[in-house]
């Protein structure tokens, strides 16, 4: 799948796949792992790397907080059918902050 054919899904309202979504920027970026801050929540370069290339991703085709959102797929999913628990704490940090309270080390895709 191409970055355009996924964008038209995403856009169209289909339910998504983190792991499509991964797979795609594997096959099209080069990825150099960075801390990032997203709201509440400091992320190391060690860790949850999967929603760095997706942050990025999103912000290079200039998504919007909702489509970034559904870019996640089932665990958007998880965060909006367990409102109570604190669970996948950069999904629930991004829906409280957006864009404004995310912020890299340095960038971490590069289109090949």
């Amino acid at each position: 799948m191409t970055q355009e054919e996924y964008l038209e899904i995403l856009r169209s309202g289909a339910r998504m796949k983190f792991e499509d979504l991964i797979a795609l920027i594997d096959d099209d970026y080069n990825y150099t792992a960075a801390g990032f801050t997203n709201g509440e929540v400091e992320n190391t370069a060690d860790e949850n790397q999967g929603s760095a290339k997706l942050f990025c991703f999103a912000a290079i085709h200039q998504l919007s907080q909702l489509e970034t959102l559904h870019c996640f797929g089932q665990y958007y999913q998880d965060v909006l059918n367990t409102p109570e628990s604190d669970s996948h704490g950069n999904i629930r940090n991004f829906m409280t902050y957006g864009w404004e309270g995310l912020k890299f080390e340095s960038p971490v895709l590069d289109r090949r």
